[in-house]
């Protein structure tokens, strides 16, 4: 994900989705027990979208990535640190974790965050780099026969929070649009 909200699926989808609540970028979906999961927090500043927290979880451990700090289940670490297969790292570009499990997260302190996954994963994700299936749009942009738009693929990965106090972005109908383009005219 990056910039003016643009994502770009482990499939290759290229799509816009203007939400500013907590979503689930990449999960392990598959398994009985999730292994790993990673969730950004997008907010406005300035007008411009900004990544200011994500969240990466590795069994139980969970990593919180903030512009000014990391913390591992709570407790402020310094980087680099290495612990339990987990190696953060700091340079004044990017804050990088890398995962012995096949997980690298690479962030930019601003508006673009970068996943790398192993293959073992294929097939075996949700979030809003989709579902590494190979196939693009196929359960990401297509659901039961019926093609979705990027901000009801986008909403459904929100992460609900008791206090998170943020709103869906909703699609308008194109039928509201032109009517909307006809009354400006």
């Amino acid at each position: 994900m990056w910039g003016n909200f643009h994502f770009k699926t482990f499939d290759g989808d290229v799509y816009q989705f203007q939400g500013t609540c907590e979503y689930n970028l990449v999960s392990e979906c598959q398994m009985p027990v999730q292994g790993f999961s990673v969730h950004v927090k997008r907010s406005q500043s300035h007008g411009n979208p900004q990544i200011t927290r994500v969240l990466v979880t590795i069994g139980d451990m969970a990593i919180v990535l903030t512009k000014k700090l990391i913390m591992i289940n709570e407790e402020i670490i310094k980087p680099p640190y290495y612990l339990a297969g987990v190696l953060l790292e700091n340079n004044a570009i990017y804050t990088k974790l890398y995962a012995k499990l096949g997980l690298s997260v690479m962030w930019n302190r601003e508006d673009a965050v970068m996943v790398e996954l192993d293959t073992k994963y294929s097939n075996n994700t949700c979030g809003l780099c989709g579902d590494f299936n190979g196939i693009p749009i196929y359960n990401e942009f297509l659901a039961e026969a019926r093609l979705t738009g990027s901000v009801e693929f986008g909403n459904k990965q929100r992460i609900h929070g008791p206090n998170d106090g943020c709103e869906d972005p909703y699609e308008e109908d194109e039928a509201d649009q032109d009517t909307v383009d006809k009354c400006q005219k």
